[in-house]
């Protein structure tokens, strides 16, 4: 907690000179320095005038006279209670100067405290400032928390509900669990007395299959003899009828080239003739179509048979593992 910010800083109150004491004191030193006076006993008038009235004739008479009347004069011009009462008041002043310099010093010593004082009294009204926007804040968090607090406890609440719900559902769940279980053991015995029968039967279904793998063997080497001698036969043809392709191509290209140089060595000929040569080269174009698309058909038959060999092939290894 800060202390109490209205407290004000109260000066403190400077020593007043006492100048009736100081007049009576300086009263009394004039009255004793009279008093003193009084009772010197000053030298005789016609002394005085003795002395005054000489006249020296030396030298030494003139400067023991000088000397006499200038001792006389200051003597008469300053007594001892002159110096006493000077050296009264020379201390007094030195004693009221120094008390005058201490005062001085208090008072400015009196003006940094006030200062400091201030300075403090500042910084603590910042700070007291600073303490109540804290509390200010700390109001706001503790509501906050509050609020937080009972948000909490509703979810909590809700969340508790909510668990307790899935808890008993699971409870359920794990009986009906249980009960499925037997039945599902119950089944797996039953499954694994079908799978020794079957294991049985696939015992025997092995020894079957080992001899139909047999059998297809030797029908696929059969088989495969057959075919290959079928493949060497149709590439055989083949190979004839591209021959034979090639045989009417180049007596085509040949025929071409002499009837061209028969053209050009013949500027007329007859319109019948020529019509019979473009029959005759029709007919020999149609032919060699023909033959084109007799080996490409014979290609096509070749493809598929081997297609269709190649999955037969597969079809009885799958059957046969």
């Amino acid at each position: 907690m800060y202390r109490n910010s209205n407290y004000s800083f109260q000066e403190p109150k400077q020593k007043e000179i006492d100048f009736q004491a100081v007049d009576r004191l300086l009263e009394y030193t004039k009255q004793t320095h009279q008093n003193s006076q009084r009772q010197i006993q000053q030298p005789d008038y016609d002394e005085k005038e003795k002395y005054r009235n000489v006249r020296p004739n030396s030298l030494t008479q003139r400067i023991s006279l000088y000397e006499s009347n200038q001792q006389q004069s200051r003597r008469e011009r300053l007594s001892f209670q002159d110096i006493d009462f000077c050296k009264i008041v020379m201390f007094l002043m030195a004693t009221e100067i120094e008390r005058l310099r201490e005062q001085l010093e208090e008072n400015i010593n009196q003006e940094q405290i006030r200062k400091n004082f201030e300075g403090m009294q500042s910084s603590i009204n910042q700070w007291r400032l600073k303490f109540e926007r804290k509390e200010e804040e700390c109001d706001q968090l503790r509501e906050e928390l509050m609020n937080l607090k009972q948000i909490n406890k509703e979810n909590y609440e809700k969340n508790a509900q909510v668990l307790y719900l899935q808890i008993e559902k699971l409870n359920n769940e794990i009986q009906e669990a249980l009960i499925n279980s037997k039945q599902k053991q119950d089944e797996i015995n039953s499954l694994i007395q079908q799978l020794q029968q079957k294991k049985s039967q696939l015992d025997q279904s092995d020894i079957t299959i080992k001899q139909l793998k047999n059998e297809v063997q030797n029908l696929q080497n059969k088989h495969d003899i057959k075919y290959d001698q079928f493949i060497d036969e149709l590439n055989n043809e083949i190979e004839n009828l591209q021959q034979n392709y090639r045989k009417l191509y180049n007596d085509y290209q040949q025929y071409k080239q002499n009837q061209s140089q028969m053209y050009e060595q013949q500027t007329q000929v007859p319109y019948s003739r020529i019509q019979s040569q473009q029959q005759y080269i029709l007919q020999e174009n149609q032919e060699i179509n023909m033959l084109n698309l007799m080996i490409q058909q014979l290609q096509n038959e070749n493809a598929k048979l081997k297609d269709d060999l190649f999955k037969q092939s597969r079809r009885t290894e799958t059957w046969c593992c």
